[in-house]
C-alpha cells in the first residue's frame, strides 16, 4: 500500500487556519459577459484539483498537530449555481461567502459560486488563506477561466506536497550560525509565552463590512500617468492617500501601525510562480506626517518619495529577517494555543494593512465569453478584518476594498475615509499640479 502524501501545517499556516471555528478566506469575483458551459466549468474545477495538490487535501490531526493529507479520491471542489440578481447582486453573495468558514477536515479549501444569468454571470471564487494568498487566488481564477472555455486543455497532475523547509535556498538550510540564533530566540520566546501569557477572553467585534468601488478608466489612467511622471509607484501614492484620510477622519493617533504585505516568492527559489502559497510577511510603513487637506502637491509627492525610499530599503534587506522569523516560528508549535489565545485577547483596530495586487495579468477574451471586471478582492482571517485596504487594477480601472467592522470603525467613518482618499488623489493628480520630479523607481511590493 502506497504512503499517503502529507505534511504538517507550518505555524504560520496554523495561525491562518486556527481551529477552523473562524473564517480565514480570500475571495474574488469575476464579472463575465457571455455564456459559460456548466460541464466545462465543472471539468475546469476538476483540472484545478489535479493541478494543485493542496486542493486535494484534507486537514487531519497527527501527533497533536494539523497536517495536510492528500486524498486518493478527493471530494470535488464545491460548485453552487444561483440565479443572478442584477449587476450588484454578487456583492451580497461575496460578503456572505467571505465569512462562511471552511471545514478542512471534510472538504477542499476552495469553493465556487456561479451567479448565472442569460448573458452575464459572476463567478465568486473563495479559498482558504492557509493555502492561498491574493496572487495564488488570481492564478486559480485565471486557470479556471482558461479551462472553462470548452476547448481541450492538457493539465499535468502534480502530487508533491513540499514543506516550507524544502522551499528554502540551500544556503539558508545549511547555515549553522542562523540555526543557533533561531534556537536561542525561539527558546526565549517560548519560555516567555509559558510564564507570562495568561488566558483571557477573546475580543468581540461588530458586524463585518466592506466598502467596494472602482475608479473609471479616465481617472485610473490619470493616476497612473501622474505617478509615472513623479516616479512614484501607484501603490505608494494610494497608500499615502489612505493614511492621510484615516488621520483626517479618525485623528492622527488612531492608527498606530501601517503594514504592507510582501510577496515572498522571490525568496523561495523552489516555489513555482503558479504554485499555491498562503504565507506573506509584512513590512512596517513609515509615512511621516501625511495630512489630508493641508499639504500641497509638492509636499504630497515629497512624502510619497520618502515613503517609497523607506519601503524599497526594507524590501532589499527583507530576506534574512523572513528566514529567521519563519524558521523560528516552527520551533513554537508547543505553545501555539497560548499564542492564539494571546492574539485573540488583544483588541484589533490599531493597524492598517495596505495590500496591493497590482495589475492583474488575466486575459479578457475567451471562447464564448469575456471577462469584464475582477471585483472585491479581499480577505478575512479571524473575527474582523480591521483594518484592510486592498487595491488592484484590471482592464484599465483601479478597484478598491476597504474592510473593517462596525465596532472598530463605524461604516459611516469608512465612507468618509474613502471620500477623503479619493478626493486627495484627484487633487494631487490634477493636470495643473504636475511638476518635474526625479526619484527612485517604485518598490516591488505585492499583496497577500
Amino acid at each position: 500500500m502506497s504512503t499517503v502524501p502529507a505534511r504538517p501545517l507550518t505555524l504560520f499556516e496554523r495561525a491562518l487556519y486556527g481551529d477552523g471555528s473562524l473564517p480565514g478566506n480570500v475571495i474574488a469575483t469575476a464579472c463575465v459577459e457571455g455564456r459559460i458551459d456548466q460541464t466545462a466549468l465543472q471539468r475546469a474545477l476538476t483540472q484545478l484539483q489535479a493541478r494543485h495538490p493542496l486542493l486535494r487535501c484534507l486537514i487531519v490531526e497527527r501527533d497533536g498537530r494539523p497536517w495536510f493529507e492528500m486524498q486518493h479520491s478527493p471530494l470535488p471542489i464545491a460548485l453552487r449555481i444561483l440565479g443572478r440578481n442584477g449587476d450588484d447582486g454578487w456583492m451580497t453573495t461575496s460578503a456572505r461567502e467571505l465569512q462562511r468558514r471552511f471545514d478542512g477536515r471534510s472538504e477542499p479549501l476552495a469553493r465556487l459560486i456561479w451567479l448565472r444569468g442569460e448573458n452575464q454571470s459572476e463567478l465568486v471564487l473563495v479559498c482558504h488563506h492557509a493555502i492561498c494568498d491574493g496572487r495564488s487566488l488570481m492564478t486559480l481564477l485565471g486557470e479556471l477561466l482558461r479551462w472553462s472555455d470548452g476547448s481541450e486543455h492538457a493539465v499535468e497532475p502534480r502530487h508533491l506536497l513540499a514543506s516550507f523547509i524544502d522551499l528554502l535556498p540551500d544556503s539558508v538550510r545549511n547555515d549553522r550560525g542562523l540555526q543557533r540564533s533561531i534556537r536561542w530566540r525561539a527558546a526565549a520566546l517560548s519560555l516567555a509565552l509559558r510564564l507570562l501569557v495568561r488566558s483571557r477572553p477573546a475580543q468581540r467585534y461588530g458586524e463585518v463590512y466592506r466598502e467596494l468601488w472602482t475608479l473609471d478608466e479616465a481617472a485610473s489612467r490619470r493616476l497612473s500617468e501622474h505617478c509615472r511622471h513623479e516616479r512614484v509607484s501607484t501603490y505608494v501614492a494610494i497608500s499615502l492617500a489612505f493614511i492621510a484620510a484615516f488621520r483626517a477622519v479618525c485623528g492622527p493617533r488612531w492608527i498606530q501601525r501601517y503594514t504592507a504585505p510582501v510577496d515572498m516568492r522571490s525568496l523561495l527559489p523552489a516555489l513555482a510562480d503558479d504554485d499555491l502559497f498562503g504565507i506573506a510577511p509584512t513590512i512596517a510603513l513609515q509615512p511621516g506626517k501625511a495630512r489630508a487637506g493641508e499639504c500641497s502637491p509638492t509636499e504630497f509627492w515629497e512624502q510619497a518619495r520618502a515613503l517609497q525610499a523607506d519601503l524599497q530599503a526594507k524590501v532589499e534587506v527583507l530576506a534574512p529577517k523572513v528566514y529567521r522569523n519563519f524558521l523560528g516560528l516552527e520551533r513554537l508549535h508547543g505553545v501555539f494555543e497560548r499564542m492564539v489565545s494571546y492574539g485573540r485577547s488583544r483588541r484589533a483596530g490599531r493597524e492598517l494593512t495596505l495590500s496591493n495586487l497590482g495589475r492583474l495579468s488575466l486575459a479578457q477574451d475567451y471562447h464564448g465569453y469575456r471577462l469584464r471586471a475582477v471585483r472585491g478582492v479581499s480577505g478575512l482571517v479571524g473575527a474582523t478584518p480591521a483594518h484592510l485596504v486592498v487595491m488592484s487594477r484590471y482592464a484599465g480601472r483601479y478597484d478598491f476594498v476597504l474592510a473593517s467592522d462596525e465596532d472598530s470603525l463605524p461604516r459611516a467613518q469608512a465612507q468618509r475615509i474613502r471620500e477623503h482618499a479619493m478626493a486627495l488623489l484627484e487633487s494631487m493628480t490634477a493636470p495643473q499640479t504636475q511638476t518635474a520630479q526625479h526619484a527612485p523607481s517604485s518598490a516591488p511590493v505585492r499583496a497577500s
